[in-house]
């Protein structure tokens, strides 16, 4: 699941920077760009809802320090 997360992650990530939207209140870009946070499971009663969020928020958090125009994800596990 993780693989094809990823894959559609990248996919929209590449779907928006062809758009070349310009950004004129950027310092950093003329075009909007976009960085993705991804987190995966299997379903399990001890995995709360939030918990996955928390850890997709830190993977979105991970590609903007690695650079920004980026994909992190990974398999959640409690």
């Amino acid at each position: 699941m993780l693989f094809w997360a990823s894959a559609f992650g990248h996919t929209m990530r590449y779907a928006v920077s062809d758009l070349q939207v310009k950004h004129k209140y950027s310092n950093v870009t003329r075009h909007f760009t976009m960085s993705i946070g991804i987190a995966t499971c299997t379903p399990d009663e001890n995995i709360e809802p939030y918990d996955l969020v928390r850890r997709a928020d830190e993977k979105l958090y991970e590609a903007k320090k690695g650079g920004r125009k980026r994909v992190e994800a990974a398999n959640y596990e409690k």
